[in-house]
Order: structure tokens, then C-alpha cells, then sequence
């Protein structure tokens, strides 16, 4: 349905990547708004296929490809719910619960970095990454003497994230990092949603 946006990503951002060079990021994804009242914060790692920042004053801009899969879990083992029920007396609000048995997504990003302070081995940067992926979604809910319902299911996920980050450069192959990122995707069928991640990493160069 929009897996149009995982292609106009590869299509756009792969012919520029140097997958010579590699990073690994570890990060504490935390989940904001209603998503962030449902499921804790997580830890995860992200794997991604990222040019180095040129050691040339000019070239301040690097493209990068990542992946990463973000599993949640509830926050509490039952919710509380209320829905809207009509019989011959009219209607009627009706007190029920819902529970969580899963709550994953892949994520694919393309994107770029633009460093504003940029040394020989010191670079503090701004990135936008386009998101694409997918969402699995596992849920029961009950409502005694109406419904009992399990759903299974998820939807294409689409987005996009906002980066700040600082990197220094320990050798010619070698990198560390800092980094935080904004998050804002929609989940087909399931909504608009908002995540904060802060995480750290290593680059590595092949060449």
C-alpha cells in the first residue's frame, strides 16, 4: 500500500552510500504520547551502511542507510477500556480491558548529515532520515457480555526523524557517537505516532 516510500528510499539513497563503511548504535527508544502511556521505553540496536564526514572543509554532507527492530512492551499486563453499547434500552458505556502480546516494528531509514562544527576528527552534526518499514501487533480485548476479540495484524509503517549528534574520529577506520533523534511515523490503519531515542556508537571503515 505505501511500500512506494522503502523503494524511492533504496532508490534514491543507495546509489550514494560507501558500504565500505559501517555503524553500530546502541539506543534506549522511548515512546511518547498515547504509544508512550501504552509501552515502555526499550533498548535496541541499529545497524547502519553510512558515509564518514569528508576530512575536507567543504564537504560537510554525508548519506546514510539503516535498520534497526524496536520490540515494545506493555506497561501494564491489562488496560482498562470503555466503549459504547446499544441494546433495546438504548445506549450504554460498557467497562472492559485490553491486553498486549505484541507490539514490534522494522524500520528502514534513508537519509543525511549535515555538520555545522566541522574539524579533522571532531564533527557535530544535524541529520533527517525518511522512515519506512513495518509494524506486528498483538492485542485481546474484552468487554464481558459484549465482545472478546483478539487481533493480529500490524500495517505499513511510514515516517520520518530529526538527528542531532557529535562524532570524533579515534583513527583513519575507527569513530565514536553520540546521538539523539525525534521520531514521528503513522501506522496504517492504527494511527500517528511519536518516539525519543538516545543512543551511542562506533563507525568502522573498511577502506
Amino acid at each position: 500500500m505505501k511500500n512506494w516510500l522503502i523503494i524511492i528510499n533504496l532508490l534514491f539513497f543507495a546509489p550514494n552510500l560507501t558500504f565500505g563503511q559501517i555503524a553500530v548504535r546502541v539506543f534506549n527508544f522511548r515512546p511518547t504520547g498515547e504509544l508512550g502511556f501504552v509501552m515502555k521505553p526499550t533498548t535496541s540496536v541499529e545497524i547502519a551502511f553510512q558515509d564518514r564526514f569528508s576530512k575536507r572543509s567543504t564537504k560537510r554532507f554525508r548519506t546514510g542507510f539503516s535498520l534497526q527492530y524496536i520490540s515494545m512492551k506493555p506497561r501494564l499486563d491489562v488496560f482498562p477500556v470503555s466503549g459504547v453499547g446499544s441494546d433495546a434500552n438504548g445506549f450504554r458505556v460498557l467497562p472492559g480491558k485490553q491486553s498486549f502480546q505484541k507490539y514490534a516494528m522494522i524500520q528502514m531509514t534513508g537519509g543525511m548529515d549535515y555538520a555545522f562544527i566541522h574539524k579533522e576528527k571532531l564533527n557535530v552534526f544535524a541529520g533527517f532520515d525518511i522512515v519506512g518499514g513495518m509494524a506486528a501487533i498483538e492485542y485481546e480485548l474484552y468487554y464481558p457480555g459484549f465482545l472478546n476479540e483478539g487481533y493480529q495484524g500490524g500495517g505499513v509503517l511510514a515516517g520520518f526523524r530529526f538527528r542531532l549528534g557529535i562524532e570524533y574520529a579515534l583513527s583513519d577506520h575507527f569513530g565514536l557517537f553520540i546521538n539523539a533523534n525525534r521520531n514521528a511515523f503513522l501506522i496504517a490503519e492504527h494511527g500517528k505516532f511519536g518516539a525519543n531515542d538516545y543512543g551511542f556508537g562506533i563507525r568502522y571503515s573498511f577502506d
